[in-house]
């Protein structure tokens, strides 16, 4: 999810018109019948049939769509959607991301380039996503995927029970060393709760590579992955502030790095991360609501309403809140501008401009977005106002981050307190945060595909452990450095050499 740019008076009364009456689709007859084969990641709702019939029986009159929506596991989500790719599996529209794949397959020639096809059938798409979104978020200056997302940045918090820090007589979490306090006096309080624990293929969402990029609020040193999703567990980095020298661990050593890495692996063996975190199945909010783990890193800067509702089933007496290790100054911030999930068409489709014209339904009027998004009315949610909901059930659970979230649909819960709506839209407004000079920039692989392939199966194999604190990280580097240096070199000048052509071409 991620900001949108301060649009202007004129842009923004546009949009206010959208939202109001929104386009819709003027077909003379109804078109030939297709079905849609499309790919998301999670698990299916109890009421995804239901909200598909009400889908299809408004649409059918005109777009003739059959909807075949195929749910694939978060744990599966890079291999499956990767073999449906290279084997020219018959796909209409696939999830992908930076985080994924999506630099990979476009290298590739996967994906079909949208711009016409948006063009022509997709006015209600480019409506409801700000010009500044969908700038920052192509390809080669092409846009081969429809950016799924609401917000700037790539905010998060660590989510963790209150009321076990009250009983302990904790005052609230604000600093870092504050947290690490926390999670040790629940292990010594509470020993059949696990004090902290995450998704174990997290590459980015690991003790260490959160601790990173939150720990450091100073932008002459902070410490940011390298762009173009290679390296996320920080093989590759840059420092400071300007961001577009990529470095490696092993040529330029980073204290903070090798810190985070550190920590984790004493907070592993003390005990404080989930001793069984590379074995668990579960995505960690599924933990976290067992009520059995004392906190978490979240996606989302504020604590989810269904969150404090679900954990209760399990922990009666549990409350939940977020500390938010972002520094909320104007002008601190940096960001790429970049959406981290999108909806792509493969090059060998058969339907793609129907494809885009039912994503173009999707967004075209905040009734059919609500539907998509929320499920039926009545039965999953109750509008509002005109910027709330309230879920009425959990067997359709707001997805729309999959295949039709944008800024200006988008929904609260309304059972969010005013103060937590607030900081999600401070983390909306582009002004709260700088953009980055390789806010364009995308990496393309093509040239080094062998020496990618390899340093993303030594990378796959070694840093989730290393990042959780699960293996010792100066004997596991050593192995990382063995197998994966000399292919790490030809990618980091690789990535600098077109990091400069592309900082030459803004000039």
């Amino acid at each position: 999810m991620f900001l949108f740019k301060k649009l202007g008076t004129l842009a923004l009364a546009v949009l206010l018109m959208v939202m109001a009456v929104g386009f819709t689709p003027a077909y003379a007859e109804q078109l030939s019948p297709v079905e849609l084969k499309i790919m998301v990641p999670g698990d299916r709702p109890a009421d995804m049939d239901a909200v598909l019939a009400e889908i299809e029986r408004l649409e059918k009159p005109t777009l003739n769509v059959s909807i075949n929506l195929v749910f694939v596991p978060w744990s599966d989500l890079g291999s499956k959607t990767q073999l449906a790719l290279l084997s020219g599996e018959d796909v209409d529209l696939i999830f992908d991301a930076p985080w994924l794949h999506m630099d990979q397959m476009f290298s590739q020639g996967m994906y079909e380039q949208l711009d016409g096809f948006i063009d022509t059938y997709g006015p209600n798409l480019k409506a409801m996503r700000p010009q500044s979104m969908w700038e920052a978020n192509t390809w080669d200056g092409q846009i081969i995927g429809i950016p799924l997302g609401t917000t700037v940045g790539g905010t998060r918090a660590y989510h963790l029970r209150k009321d076990l820090r009250e009983a302990l007589g904790i005052a609230p979490i604000q600093t870092h060393q504050d947290l690490v306090d926390y999670l040790y006096k629940v292990k010594e309080a509470y020993p059949d709760i696990v004090p902290y624990s995450m998704d174990k293929n997290a590459t980015d969402n690991n003790w260490s590579s959160w601790w990173i990029e939150q720990h450091n609020s100073d932008p002459a040193t902070i410490v940011n992955h390298s762009p173009g999703g290679v390296g996320m567990t920080f093989l590759f980095y840059t420092e400071g502030k300007d961001g577009t020298v990529i470095k490696n661990i092993f040529d330029d050593p980073n204290d903070t790095i090798w810190n985070a890495w550190r920590e984790a692996r004493q907070l592993y063996l003390d005990g404080i991360i989930n001793p069984d975190i590379l074995a668990d199945n579960r995505t960690s909010i599924t933990q976290f609501e067992t009520g059995k783990v004392a906190s978490y890193v979240s996606n989302s800067v504020t604590v989810e309403p269904s969150e404090r509702e679900n954990i209760k089933v399990n922990a009666p007496n549990a409350e939940v809140e977020a500390f938010l290790e972002w520094s909320m100054g104007d002008g601190i911030n940096i960001s790429d501008f970049k959406v981290y999930n999108f909806l792509c068409i493969p090059k060998i489709a058969k339907n793609k401009e129907r494809s885009i014209q039912f994503l173009d339904w999707s967004n075209s009027t905040q009734d059919i977005y609500d539907l998509f998004a929320y499920g039926i009315e009545g039965v999953n949610y109750e509008k509002v106002g005109d910027k709330k909901y309230t879920p009425l059930s959990n067997t359709y659970p707001n997805f729309s981050y999959v295949w039709v979230l944008n800024p200006v649909q988008d929904r609260f819960d309304s059972r969010m307190t005013d103060d937590e709506v607030a900081i999600q839209m401070y983390f909306r407004e582009a002004e709260h945060w700088e953009r980055s000079k390789l806010s364009f920039f995308n990496f393309k692989s093509d040239e080094i595909a062998t020496e990618l392939a390899i340093f993303n199966d030594v990378e796959a194999k070694y840093m989730s452990a290393v990042g959780h604190g699960v293996v010792d990280p100066d004997e596991t580097l050593a192995k990382v450095k063995a197998e994966a240096y000399d292919a790490m070199k030809v990618i980091q000048a690789e990535l600098q050499k077109q990091i400069d052509a592309h900082l030459a071409s803004q000039k």
